[in-house]
């Protein structure tokens, strides 16, 4: 369903799918297809925040949100169940998802 929104938000949706499934490519592939994204500015404050208050998580942030380094954080979270880098790629995860579900609802 995501692939054939042939919007930058269909492709972000398309990249968190594949981050899910997991695919680590494909969903770096699509991210790169939606390109930079206007909930990636809030979504940098809203990690950093999150990595103040849970400081285990191995995410190194810089001037702008880095969809594969999140996905890369996320494939190490995998394979460490109940682990801080767990919880702190969850945390960011929903924050994600949240903007997202927010941008596309005013977009409508």
């Amino acid at each position: 369903m995501a692939q054939d929104l042939e919007t930058p938000e269909g492709s972000y949706w398309h990249a968190i799918i594949h981050r899910l499934e997991p695919d680590e490519w494909n969903s770096n592939y699509w991210s790169r297809r939606a390109g930079p994204h206007a909930i990636h500015a809030p979504l940098l404050e809203e990690a950093r925040e999150i990595l103040r208050v849970h400081p285990g998580g191995k995410l190194l942030l810089g001037n702008r949100w880095d969809p594969e380094a999140f996905t890369r954080l996320c494939e190490e979270a995998r394979g460490k169940r109940g682990s801080a880098v767990e919880r702190t790629a969850i945390l960011i995860q929903q924050a994600e998802w949240s903007l997202l579900f927010r941008w596309c609802g005013m977009r409508r």
